[in-house]
């Protein structure tokens, strides 16, 4: 197997082409492509179980249980550095504590990286991207019933977990997770890179794969 661990998503296909080709199980780091050319390339391989890509935040312990605050109303989260690498990190530990998955993105004004997602069920996740600071990954879930805050600190689980994972998938060639999870990860990521601050939503719908119909 192969692990490509950088996060300059433009080196990963270079990189991992000639083992997937093979049929070689392969890790990647986030974010697995912005190209959507690549991106198309990339769903067969994780539909067959021989490509995994996420943030380790999704398998984060402290991933809060959501279930006693009845319907999600409202999502916010806040992570350091910058959207196009980092956003991921939100939206892999969301996608893992509820159901909902996005369905638009508008760039909001402030100064720093900002954005609403409108998610599938009616609620809204709202992420900012502060940039440079203090090590930060942080979520609310607002429900209509009750609130759950998480801070997720502890890399060490969350990348032993990610790896486990990694690992049951490349003796079993059965996806570690959810191919559309995946898919409309970097979908998002992408969509949130063409949205201009202020401007109209930019639906998840329209960052269409190529192959796609």
């Amino acid at each position: 197997a192969l692990i490509i661990a950088r996060d300059d998503w433009q080196s990963h296909m270079p990189l991992a082409r000639p083992f997937l080709d093979a049929d070689v199980p392969v890790f990647i780091d986030k974010p697995l492509t912005l190209d959507l050319d690549e991106l198309s390339y990339c769903k067969k391989f994780l539909d067959r179980g021989l490509l995994m890509s996420c943030s380790g935040l999704r398998f984060a312990r402290e991933q809060p249980d959501v279930s006693g605050l009845d319907k999600v109303l409202a999502i916010n989260g806040t992570v350091v550095m910058d959207w196009e690498r980092y956003g991921v990190h939100l939206l892999d530990a969301v996608f893992n504590t509820v159901s909902a998955r996005p369905v638009s993105i508008t760039r909001l004004r402030a100064g720093h990286e900002a954005f609403a997602i409108a998610m599938d069920d009616g609620s809204n996740f709202t992420v900012n991207a502060i940039g440079e600071g203090p090590k930060t990954f942080r979520i609310e879930y607002f429900g209509s019933s009750g609130r759950a805050c998480v801070e997720m600190f502890d890399n060490f689980s969350a990348f032993r977990e990610t790896l486990r994972r990694f690992f049951e998938m490349c003796r079993s060639r059965v996806p570690a997770i959810d191919p559309a999870d995946t898919v409309i990860a970097m979908q998002t990521i992408i969509a949130g890179r063409e949205a201009t601050e202020g401007g109209p939503h930019v639906s998840i719908a329209d960052v269409r794969l190529c192959n796609a119909v």
